[in-house]
């Protein structure tokens, strides 16, 4: 448990977090269990991890004009997703007697230039943004089949980036083009179908919340926090806004909640988003209970000290991890960063590789660090954690 989810003047009660937790999250258990849908319990989702001692670069796999990657992990099953000039491929982590790692091709989704690419947390299905007959195409597949799930609104555009939530029920998506993020609800049970809650937010940049309660979105020199609608289409509600001195070109929410606990059954949760410009990053908590009330004047939004981090060259992907981990994307480096709310970001170590590395993300789980360089390279790493 972290200081927050800390019980302050009796300490025998924090035994029960986890139970008020799982409390706290049982009508999504008991909607999941009523449509056989899985779910990723509110317990382990607030789940810690130790911080990064460093990385073990284990594998790689070339990728012809590379341009996204996505990873899943379920205990010992790891799959890396490239999106790259020969469509959308999916890889299996594969080791010998000697723990020798290898990249195994198991899967082609799409064929010609794909270019962005996300799994869903568990792994049960993928999200695929590529060219087919000189249109820009988007898709879901499930992993377990060769099963097309829908396709969306024709897009003159080609997609940059796809997020899903933890659980898969909502994602957001962003195409380069024409500056433009759409948010989704992607419904599984009875039928596969996206619902278009909104196409009215982002510019730059757009980032989904672990809960799938609020997207964050990068608009010329600000980022601004939205409360996703949660019934019929329509506006988001913009709840809080941050300013820059420059552009905003990146923003990433963590994977992770954090849990106060208030009382009986009733607890506070806060998020984190980082957000960047060409060369200047900042990581920030959003503050909320669990049912918004907006008092005008209120700051929810601030900045975590000693998150303030000035890059050399300009920067081409954040991404936030499990545990508090940043990863960030620059030149020819990824860097990797612990994250205290205390001591703010530490330093744990660069990757130096040939050409411009154009991605650096974490699975879902925080083990394993994938990054694509523009030398046609797709590599993995292991994260070790203290």
């Amino acid at each position: 448990m972290n200081e927050e989810n800390k019980i302050i003047g009796n300490q025998g009660e924090e035994k029960q977090i986890p139970k008020l937790l799982r409390k706290a999250g049982q009508d999504r258990v008991i909607e999941g269990v009523i449509k056989g849908v899985e779910d990723t319990s509110l317990e382990e989702r607030f789940s810690p991890k130790g911080i990064i001692l460093g990385l073990e670069r284990v594998a790689g796999v070339d990728a012809k004009g590379v341009k996204d990657i996505s990873l899943s992990s379920i205990e010992d099953n790891v799959k890396v997703a490239v999106a790259d000039y020969n469509g959308v491929r999916l890889f299996d982590l594969l080791d010998d007697a000697s723990n020798d790692y290898t990249l195994t091709l198991c899967d082609s989704i799409t064929f010609g230039p794909a270019h962005a690419v996300a799994f869903t947390n568990n792994g049960e299905y993928i999200a695929a943004g590529y060219e087919y007959d000189k249109k820009n195409c988007f898709n879901i597949f499930s992993t377990s089949s060769s099963e097309h799930i829908k396709h969306s609104i024709e897009h003159p555009s080609e997609i940059d980036k796809i997020e899903f939530d933890s659980n898969a029920d909502y994602l957001a998506i962003y195409y380069d083009g024409t500056a433009q993020a759409r948010i989704l609800r992607f419904r599984k049970h009875p039928d596969y179908c996206l619902d278009l809650l909104s196409d009215k937010v982002g510019l730059f940049d757009v980032s989904i919340s672990p809960d799938g309660a609020y997207v964050v979105s990068a608009y010329h020199q600000s980022a601004s926090v939205f409360e996703v609608p949660r019934g019929l289409p329509g506006q988001l509600k913009r709840i809080e806004s941050v300013g820059f001195d420059d552009s905003v070109r990146h923003v990433a929410f963590s994977p992770e909640i954090s849990a106060r606990y208030m009382g009986p059954q009733h607890y506070l949760k806060d998020y984190y988003f980082a957000a960047a410009t060409d060369r200047m990053i900042r990581i920030f908590k959003f503050l909320t209970p669990d049912k918004i009330e907006i008092i005008k004047g209120t700051n929810l939004v601030e900045i975590i000290k000693g998150t303030n981090l000035e890059r050399p060259n300009d920067i081409n992907s954040i991404a936030l991890g499990h545990g508090n981990s940043l990863a960030v994307a620059y030149g020819h480096i990824a860097s990797v960063y612990n994250l205290d709310e205390e001591k703010g970001l530490g330093f744990v170590l660069d990757i130096i590789l040939p050409d411009t590395v154009l991605k650096a993300k974490f699975s879902p789980d925080g083990n394993w660090l994938a990054t694509a360089c523009k030398d046609d390279r797709v590599r993995l790493y292991k994260v070790k954690r203290k």
